[in-house]
């Protein structure tokens, strides 16, 4: 009996020391994600800029949605969707751009992004608005174009608490069109929760 009574108290007391070490370790398992980059993350940012196409060269305004994942903690890719609107001399452009994006951070917060997709762009106003017999305007329609879309941007991202980030960019967008190709420089700003 004396020695089942040993074990059985050694055993408690194992148990509790074990127990004791990993409670005191399970902040420091906590912290090993702690502004990481790795995993799955989601994001929303705004921007405007400039945007060229033919002659015209107008304002662009830019709604950016991403959904992605990191592979390291300098490399993150993501679907991306950008909604522009782009108000040009004689016409409007509006865009969706789905498509991939790799992030990849030169420093802590530093990074080079590139990125292709589809273009679906919508286009109102007199360049679309046909001539009809006896020199008048038929009433405005909207022309519908698909193309494909390439972007290249530098920015910096810092995290402001465990998950959350904030960030700046500076990109450059070219998209390729039947007809005119549309070309857009443009400033966003980013959050990202990681």
């Amino acid at each position: 009996m004396n020695g089942t009574t040993r074990n059985t108290a050694g055993l408690v007391l194992g148990l509790t020391i074990v127990a004791g070490i990993l409670t005191s370790s399970a902040t420091a398992f906590a912290l090993d994600a702690y502004q990481d980059r790795r995993g799955l993350f989601t994001g929303i940012g705004l921007g405007g800029g400039a945007a060229f196409q033919g002659d015209e060269q107008g304002g662009a305004m830019m709604i950016d949605l991403q959904l992605g994942g990191g592979a390291t903690r300098d490399l993150t890719f993501d679907l991306d969707l950008d909604v522009w609107f782009q108000l040009m001399d004689t016409h409007e452009n509006w865009m969706i751009t789905p498509g991939p994006e790799l992030n990849y951070f030169i420093t802590e917060g530093l990074f080079v992004r590139g990125g292709l997709g589809l273009a679906l762009v919508f286009v109102t106003g007199d360049e679309v608005k046909e001539t009809v017999p006896g020199g008048g305007k038929s009433s405005e329609k909207t022309d519908f174009t698909l193309g494909g879309d390439f972007s290249l941007g530098l920015g910096y991202e810092f995290f402001a608490g465990a998950n959350l980030a904030l960030g700046g960019v500076i990109e450059g967008d070219y998209v390729v069109l039947k007809g005119d190709d549309v070309g857009s420089v443009n400033f966003g700003m980013e959050l990202k929760y990681y």
